[in-house]
């Protein structure tokens, strides 16, 4: 059952897309992106302050925009933008971290990774545990509490988001919980929402095996954890998750089999199933109530965990 309210929205993204030239090419879809997501950008957020920062790695510097006030002592959010590892940025995903640095008062830490095919897997998961580190490092001056920062991000960023918290465990480094948005967590394209939602809306089943296959050109590469979250087994050690999938999408199952599996192995994981939504819906937010609704359902999840005493996991 789709949310009819999403209809609008659907019909504006389709033509956006089909009016985009076959000659464009990856610098075309990107900038595309780039100017979809501005336009559609909720001016409430642009009061949110924000600054870029630059993160050193290795011989070369990681870009990240830095959402919220930084001074004083807030939770944090470590933020991993989507758009199939190939396209995004820090700003195409503005809403979403101005809307949690706002709601919840955090600082929101939106990281611009390396982009597919220029640069593949393992990198952005490197990149982004780089920036975790680096985040801690300069808690003071970005007016962060080390010890409630969050991973989170919204599809093939809710991917890097859950692989970095993996690796953040293995590092001993401390995280209070994660936030995980139409994730993909493997490549497995045979679950039921694979076939149900094969032609969309919005992501089609043959477009994110493209998008597996751009990031993970080696084929071990999917047999990795870092990669393929849902296959790892440490998933009792996380922190406590949140799960936002899509009724709509064929992300959907790969997210609650990841859900499923934690909660068995012992974890404190709570399932948002967006009922009715489609799979990038926080880009429908001014189309579609629901949208808000689960926004702020995720901000009230988020400001539990960071009411908490103790030490996070």
């Amino acid at each position: 059952m789709l949310d009819q309210n999403l209809v609008g929205f659907l019909r504006d993204w389709t033509a956006r897309w089909a009016a985009l030239p076959a000659s464009a090419g990856m610098a075309g879809q990107r900038l595309l992106f780039e100017n979809i997501t501005r336009e559609k950008r909720d001016p409430i957020n642009d009061s949110i302050p924000s600054a870029e920062h630059f993160v050193p790695f290795g011989a070369g510097k990681i870009r990240v925009r830095v959402f919220g006030q930084t001074h004083g002592t807030r939770p944090a959010m470590l933020y991993f933008h989507g758009g199939g590892w190939v396209r995004g940025s820090a700003e195409t995903t503005w809403d979403i971290t101005g809307n949690f640095a706002r709601l919840c008062d955090k600082v929101v830490v939106s990281v611009d990774y390396a982009l597919a095919p220029e640069a593949v897997f393992p990198l952005p998961v490197h990149q982004g545990l780089a920036v975790l580190r680096w985040m801690i490092a300069e808690c003071t001056a970005l007016g962060i509490d080390p010890a409630r920062i969050t991973t989170a991000g919204d599809s093939s960023g809710g991917n890097i988001a859950a692989a970095v918290t993996l690796a953040a465990l293995d590092a001993d480094v401390p995280l209070r919980a994660q936030l995980l948005i139409y994730p993909a967590l493997d490549a497995d394209n045979t679950r039921p929402s694979y076939d149900e939602f094969a032609n969309g809306p919005v992501l089609l089943k043959n477009t994110m095996q493209a998008y597996w296959d751009t990031y993970c050109p080696a084929q071990e590469y999917l047999n990795d954890p870092l990669a393929a979250p849902l296959l790892s087994d440490q998933l009792h050690r996380l922190p406590p998750t949140m799960v936002a999938v899509a009724e709509n999408d064929v992300l959907r199952d790969s997210g609650t089999a990841y859900a499923d599996k934690a909660r068995a192995a012992g974890a404190d994981v709570t399932v948002d199933p967006g009922i009715g939504l489609i799979h990038g819906y926080f880009l429908a937010q001014t189309y579609c109530p629901a949208v808000t609704t689960c926004l702020h359902a995720m901000a009230d999840w988020l400001n539990a965990q960071n009411a908490q005493d103790g030490t996070p996991n």
